[in-house]
């Protein structure tokens, strides 16, 4: 029952910011990159954390939708280092 509550309230919250004006979107940017920091900061503290964050990470590569991640991230990579380098 509480995981149906928890879905259906993120559901109205994003349905309501797809609709929202620019000001409501600007807002729910600054608190993701809040939540960001805050997840940032876990994974500096908690090493219970930085083992689920690198284990829910490690499976997602296991599937053919992460091919293409996978391809961009080898690419990125190849470039910084190339610049890094010079």
């Amino acid at each position: 029952m509480l995981n149906q509550i928890f879905i259906n309230i993120t559901e109205e919250v994003l349905e309501r910011m797809k609709d929202s004006t620019l000001e409501g979107r600007q807002q729910m940017s600054k608190i993701a990159a809040e939540f960001t920091n805050i997840t940032i900061q876990l994974l500096k503290e908690n090493p219970e954390f930085r083992d689920a964050f690198a284990r829910i990470h490690a499976e997602f590569f296991n599937y053919p939708e992460s091919e293409i991640v996978i391809r961009q991230a080898i690419k990125a990579y190849g470039e910084f280092a190339s610049q890094a380098t010079h």
